[in-house]
């Protein structure tokens, strides 16, 4: 039997033991079943902010990413922008000069659109070995 947990606490997230017997074990010697943690760094809080909105209320206001952590959206964001444009030919995305918005079928692909701002999921070579739920 496994157990799972992912706590996120300000710019940390901690993973708990997964097997019972060691989580448990866990809790008894030290109070706490965590096994590993993970400090974000100021591009990671970044991309949490931008794909937590998007995958919340399926909008991007570029100003207010912008002025939260002080950046230029467009220029800091130009690798991603260009990735976009198939999403905006099928509709599933409206990119104007302020927001990106999903539309009501690009809902369905929500999960796909967050994808393109999360570096980690290129770095693992998502597509040659699966390493996380499928999206649809």
């Amino acid at each position: 039997m496994g157990v799972s947990a992912i706590s996120a606490i300000g710019s940390t997230y901690g993973q708990n033991y997964r097997e019972l017997p060691r989580y448990t074990e866990a809790v008894g010697r030290h109070g706490t079943a965590t096994m590993r943690g993970y400090r974000l760094s100021e591009d990671d809080r970044l991309r949490r902010a931008l794909i937590t909105r998007l995958l919340c209320h399926a909008v991007i206001r570029k100003d207010e990413i912008g002025s939260e952590f002080g950046i230029d959206f467009d220029n800091y964001f130009a690798p991603e922008l260009a990735r976009l444009h198939s999403f905006v030919e099928d509709q599933l995305i409206e990119s104007t000069r302020d927001e990106i918005r999903v539309t009501f079928l690009g809902r369905i692909f929500i999960r796909n659109l967050a994808m393109i701002f999360d570096p980690y999921l290129e770095k693992q070579h998502l597509a040659e070995q699966p390493l996380f739920s499928k999206t649809l």
